[in-house]
Formats: structure tokens, C-alpha cells, sequence
């Protein structure tokens, strides 16, 4: 595709099997999803068909191969659900966490997970305000730097820890409310 400029723009896509980002031509043509394009990459789609004809299961007890690691893990990795047969979701819960917040990423900000990677070093791993790593935890883990975005032109300003995410948010991103707190702080010190 080409703009007004002559410059060529390249329309990208992040495949939900291997998480990468690829170029719309990686993908086959799938007119019932919303962007026309199947949600796996081209490499990604023949492994699978591959694998589905080419497979046999071994089923021990108590274990289930999860459908996007291929590691074979105890039912308690798995969510349980009602819509399969052995009552476990077929993608253990460390895949589906990691596959939801690259959707988010990409629905949410329109940005790719590598991209928020980039982004978070050329930070140095730490908050765009306070200059500090996150230290809040999910999941007996340190959360990720949240993306801070404009939410009227939905453009992405940065990555910040919890506290000053909040402390925005609680602010309305207004710039003369931020200041009346700043002279505020001075005038009550």
C-alpha cells in the first residue's frame, strides 16, 4: 500500500500461535474473521494441520498436552471448562495469561509485544515518571509496566509502574489538575 507520500506501509499481524509479528502476507485469507485473515501465520497453520493428521496421543492420567506449548502438564495447569470432553481448557493457563496480554497489547494499544519490549528497554525496565522498577505482584509475579496512552487520540506516551499509572488515572490526565496538586504539596511543605 502506498500513501501520499510515496512511502510504503507495511500492515502487520501477530500470529496467536507463535506470538510473533508478521506481515499480512504470512497469512491465508479467512473472510469469517474481522480483519480477513486467518489467526495463524502461513509456518504456523501447515504445523498444525501437520499435526493434527500426524499425531498420536498418549493420554496418561492426570496430564493433558497443552494445544500452543506442546508440554504435557498435570490437570491443575489447565482451567477447567465444560465445552471439552475431559473437562480441562485444551491451552494451559501459562499460555492463555501470555496470549491475553499480547491480545490486549495489540487490541487495546495497537502495539505488538515486541514493540512494548523495545519500548521497556529503551526505558531501562523502569517507570517513565519515578524512574522506578514495578514492584507490584500478579500471580506471585512482578506485573509488566503498564502502557500509558492518551485516551482521547489513543496514543501511547510510555510504560509506567502501578503507582503513577494510577495517580494519572486519578488525575484525568488533566495537566491543570496535576499542577493544582503540585503548587498544593508546595504550599501545604
Amino acid at each position: 500500500m502506498v500513501d501520499g507520500n510515496d512511502t510504503k506501509i507495511i500492515v502487520t499481524k501477530v500470529c496467536s500461535r507463535c506470538l510473533t509479528e508478521k506481515n499480512h502476507a504470512d497469512f491465508t485469507i479467512n473472510k469469517r474473521n474481522r480483519d480477513g485473515l486467518d489467526t495463524y501465520c502461513r509456518s504456523c497453520l501447515a504445523m498444525a494441520k501437520k499435526r493434527y493428521h500426524k499425531e498420536i496421543k498418549v493420554v496418561t492420567p492426570g496430564m493433558k498436552t497443552c494445544g500452543n506449548c506442546r508440554i504435557s502438564k498435570p490437570h491443575g495447569d489447565f482451567y477447567t471448562t465444560n465445552s471439552s470432553g475431559d473437562g480441562y481448557a485444551s491451552v494451559c493457563k501459562i499460555c492463555q495469561r501470555k496470549n491475553a496480554r499480547v491480545r490486549k497489547l495489540n487490541r487495546d494499544y495497537g502495539m505488538s509485544e515486541y514493540q512494548y519490549e523495545i519500548m521497556l528497554k529503551s526505558q531501562e525496565n523502569v517507570c517513565a515518571i519515578c524512574g522506578e522498577p514495578e514492584t507490584r505482584k500478579q500471580y506471585d509475579k512482578i506485573r509488566a509496566l503498564s502502557v500509558d496512552h492518551d485516551h482521547k487520540t489513543h496514543k501511547v506516551r510510555g510504560l509506567l509502574c502501578h503507582k503513577c499509572n494510577t495517580a494519572l488515572g486519578g488525575f484525568n490526565d488533566d495537566p491543570e489538575l496535576l499542577i493544582k496538586a503540585i503548587n498544593h504539596l508546595k504550599e501545604k511543605s
